[in-house]
């Protein structure tokens, strides 16, 4: 039996428990909810336990919603196999505190989809949602042979590209998080660029470097006036690397800089240990320049566990599902 309990340690002790347990994907680590509580979020931290020892973790952000329901977001999902005592856990969510009593709690798995840990969570009485608030597919990218072997794995459109980058006598930087002003500043050209919504707010792009700066391997392009005109970022721990930011304005296109910059820190990452870089999610139909920028590197589309929920009241998961497809037409 699972036995859950509310966790109100050092973000250094949940991390290691996490680490052990291993890391699907940097919403799971203690920064992540560190970043959302400083915007306000309300962050339910939870340990499962068997005989003593961590076999399960749980982070959630609160939602409010109308008539005293909450829902309760789980980016990556929860860390670990053990997700047998679903009731256990909902018990502790509504004596911890946290002021929650009937609602949904929705997981987003970002790891390959496996039938066992399918199995898993069906016989958890956790269902598998219809509709997806993000990514379904992503890519990840074996790091563990060679240099030239990786090189090799490019595709040729890929490889041009970069090359005909080379060619531009690009100045690049490295970039740990410690200055997010040029990040802001692409990030804002980038939007105009594509007519996207915001990606992030400058506070939550501070928050982000902020507390991640420990765990970000990153670069930076420079024209010749030491503008900056392209970044790229991840977040490491481990042997395991994921992709953060990626910005690149007008300019940077017209140069190539995106692919010199993945280069880089392909091979950063590599000197650094990591064996795998999850190049995060993917929208194979609308988003096709990033899709084809990524399956480029030669990395591996995998379909992800993905979304499910668990509902307190019967009937609400499923309502919720169709809410948020009636919404997203």
């Amino acid at each position: 039996m699972v036995n859950w309990e509310s966790y109100v340690g050092h973000g250094a002790e949940w991390n290691s428990h996490l680490e052990r347990l291993g890391v699907d994907s940097f919403y799971q680590f203690h920064e992540w909810g560190e970043v959302k509580a400083a915007q306000g979020s309300q962050v339910i931290r939870l340990l499962g336990k068997r005989d003593g020892t961590v076999v399960s973790m749980f982070q959630g952000f609160v939602h409010r919603l109308p008539l005293g329901f909450s829902l309760i977001w789980v980016p990556g999902g929860m860390a670990g196999r053990e997700t047998a005592d679903l009731a256990g856990l909902e018990n502790e969510i509504r004596k911890n505190g946290s002021g929650v009593k009937w609602g949904v709690i929705r997981f987003s798995f970002l790891k390959e989809f496996s039938d066992s840990d399918a199995r898993d969570l069906e016989r958890s009485r956790v269902r598998h949602s219809s509709m997806s608030l993000g990514a379904r597919e992503g890519f990840v990218l074996d790091l563990k042979p060679e240099t030239e072997e990786l090189s090799k794995n490019f595709s040729s459109n890929w490889r041009h590209n970069a090359n005909r980058g080379k060619k531009k006598n690009p100045r690049i930087e490295k970039w740990n998080g410690s200055d997010p002003q040029a990040l802001k500043h692409l990030y804002q050209e980038l939007e105009k660029i594509k007519k996207i919504d915001q990606q992030y707010s400058d506070r939550e792009l501070e928050l982000i470097c902020e507390k991640f700066q420990s765990r970000i391997a990153g670069f930076v392009c420079r024209n010749e006036s030491g503008e900056p005109i392209a970044l790229r970022a991840c977040v490491i721990s481990g042997n395991k690397a994921w992709d953060l930011f990626a910005a690149a304005n007008a300019e940077a296109r017209k140069l190539y800089s995106s692919y010199l910059l993945c280069h880089e820190l392909l091979l950063e990452c590599k000197s650094r240990g990591v064996e795998l870089y999850d190049f995060s999610g993917v929208d194979p139909t609308g988003n096709v320049g990033v899709y084809n920028f990524k399956k480029g590197t030669g990395a591996r589309q995998i379909r992800y566990l993905g979304e499910w929920y668990a509902s307190s009241l019967p009937g609400l998961g499923k309502s919720m599902d169709w809410a948020l497809k009636w919404r997203s037409v």
